[in-house]
């Protein structure tokens, strides 16, 4: 389990020993919802999300367990996230 924070525009590189790397984008968010861009191998299989807002800039903490899957062409991904 990752946990990182990052505030809407900036991103965050994940690099799994012995696999390539997943560069995760926040593309902004509004009130329970962010809204992620994932590039990378699809390898990768994003198995949790979740959405706290830690401050008033909404700061958002996205946990996410990543497991390695069948290797694949690298195609950027979008998902919306909901907060529970």
């Amino acid at each position: 389990m990752l946990t990182f924070t990052r505030k809407s525009g900036q991103s965050v590189v994940i690099q799994v020993a012995g696999h390539p790397p997943l560069t995760v984008t926040f593309l902004g968010s509004r009130p329970g919802k962010c809204q992620l861009a994932f590039d990378g191998p699809q390898e990768y299989h994003i198995l949790r999300e979740e959405l706290t807002f830690r401050d008033s800039v909404a700061t958002e903490s996205i946990a996410f367990a990543a497991s390695s899957l069948n290797r694949a062409t690298t195609t950027p991904r979008i998902a919306a996230i909901c907060a529970s």
